[in-house]
């Protein structure tokens, strides 16, 4: 390439000869000569680039579109607008990072309506009310007819336009499969919008956080034909208008026993109920002298509540889990058992000494599977310790299925494991059923040495087909 020609100012060219600059006016036509073919081979390079890029193909450009959109839906999670009260909320992944990327993936994403029907929002004030309003609608117009799944929280201060919000998610009533719905503060819910409105509703969830705080009845759920599952928390019973009769899954906690009472009295048919914590009257409540739940099949009670216990009938339960048993307890359970008659096959029993737990444990003979915590004296009480898992034939003799948890070493020894689960496995014990199935679960404060020797020590039971595992507790060992 021909260097660049130096540039010379005005004076000097007016002191050149009329030969000097003609020769100087060559040389610049030859320089312009120059770049524009120069120009012209940059162009033509360009043009070559742009064709070979365009020839290579991207595959996930090229994948159909129900494919990608497949993908986008397992990607995204727990979609939310504004800011959760704790910063230890589950990652939330929602469809707007991928709206971003490409006009193509734009297009995926809006022609999806089930990416838009997950939503949780949590109204904040560093927003202007009327532009989260117009977030809010725009989201829920993507979705389309897709059944929705809300949570609504409501967590400042102070809050003044949650009613808009519940007026603006009314307008979609229609199409609203779970909804779940936190008060802080006081408002007027909007209940004649929603009256009437809810064909597909068959989960709600409301939690009163606020203490002192008593809203307006909320009546905008009482007409839900489908609705099936309900989680009420620090909900008074005079509260809330719901169809209770057809319920069939039931969560409560932080209620009182009378109106935890007074709930249970009307949903009969109930298969599936949870009691987290009850507080107490202030005022000793006057309860019947029994309430049966003909249908319950499955009972998980967190704290033990003997006032309920003393009062409750439950004829047809199969699987049963106590957080905490204390020997005060042990009346109340017995009588329970012996009043339902239930043909109880599960039960997992947890927080409790040794002596509480036989004795419940004896009044429940058709149990097949047990899952239980072994207690701080398991091994030290000699009759209510793990000896009696030898020598009395009538505790648990439909025992199939075992679970053991324990929380240290030095609530029972790996050889004591390993006696237990020989005798209940070896099928000569007359009485008795054969251990089929055992598992040990350890904290993480339990060595792995001793769940080493306890595996060594089962090898042949397993070897003669005892199905066996140990493991450690997982992070999250319970779930609902």
């Amino acid at each position: 390439m021909t260097p660049p020609i130096q540039l010379l100012g005005q004076s000097e060219l007016e002191a050149e000869s009329p030969s000097a600059l003609r020769s100087r006016l060559a040389e610049l036509k030859e320089e312009a000569i120059a770049l524009k073919s120069r120009m012209e081979w940059v162009r033509a390079e360009q043009k070559r680039a742009q064709t070979a890029l365009d020839s290579f193909i991207y595959p996930i450009l090229t994948l159909p579109t129900e494919i990608t959109s497949e993908i986008f839906t397992h990607y995204v999670h727990e979609p939310r607008i504004g800011r959760p009260r704790s910063y230890n909320e589950s990652q939330s992944r929602g469809p707007l990072p991928l709206a971003g990327v490409c006009r193509t993936w734009r297009d995926v994403c809006l022609a999806n309506p089930s990416l838009w029907a997950t939503l949780s929002i949590y109204p904040t004030h560093s927003w202007p009310v009327d532009a989260f309003l117009r977030l809010l609608k725009s989201w829920l117009d993507r979705a389309g007819n897709h059944p929705l799944h809300l949570r609504v929280f409501q967590k400042e201060q102070h809050f003044s336009y949650a009613t808009e919000i519940y007026t603006l998610v009314s307008r979609y009533s229609s199409t609203i499969r779970t909804f779940d719905v936190a008060l802080d503060q006081p408002h007027s819910f909007p209940n004649a919008a929603f009256q009437g409105c809810l064909p597909l509703l068959t989960k709600l969830h409301v939690k009163i956080a606020a203490v002192g705080y008593r809203p307006d009845r909320i009546t905008a759920f009482a007409d839900a034909p489908k609705l099936r599952e309900v989680g009420l928390s620090g909900a008074s019973f005079e509260w809330l208008a719901l169809p209770w009769i057809q319920l069939t899954k039931l969560e409560l906690a932080s209620l009182t026993v009378s109106n935890c009472f007074k709930i249970l009295q009307e949903t009969t048919n109930l298969q599936f109920l949870t009691i987290t914590t009850l507080t107490a009257d202030r005022v000793e409540p006057t309860l019947s002298p029994q309430l049966t739940l003909p249908r319950l099949h499955s009972f998980i009670l967190y704290y033990t509540n003997r006032p309920l216990l003393n009062i409750l009938t439950l004829p047809a339960l199969r699987y049963l889990y106590i957080g905490s048993l204390g020997q005060e307890d042990v009346p109340s359970f017995q009588a329970l058992s012996t009043r339902s008659e239930w043909p109880l096959q599960a039960i997992r029993i947890c927080r409790s000494s040794s002596k509480p737990l036989v004795l419940c444990l004896r009044s429940v003979p058709s149990v097949t599977d047990v899952d239980i915590e072994a207690p701080w004296d398991f091994r030290e009480a000699y009759t209510f310790g793990y000896r009696a898992f030898l020598a009395d034939n009538s505790l648990l003799p439909a025992l199939r299925s075992f679970t053991l948890r324990p929380f240290s070493s030095e609530a029972i020894r790996d050889y004591e494991v390993a006696e237990i689960v020989e005798f209940r496995s070896s099928g000569s014990n007359e009485g008795i059923a054969k251990l089929e199935v055992f598992r040990l679960i350890c904290s993480r404060e339990v060595p792995r040495q001793f769940m080493k020797v306890v595996r060594e020590q089962l090898l042949p039971l397993k070897d003669a087909g005892l199905k066996l595992a140990i493991m450690y507790e997982p992070l999250s060992s319970f779930a609902i």
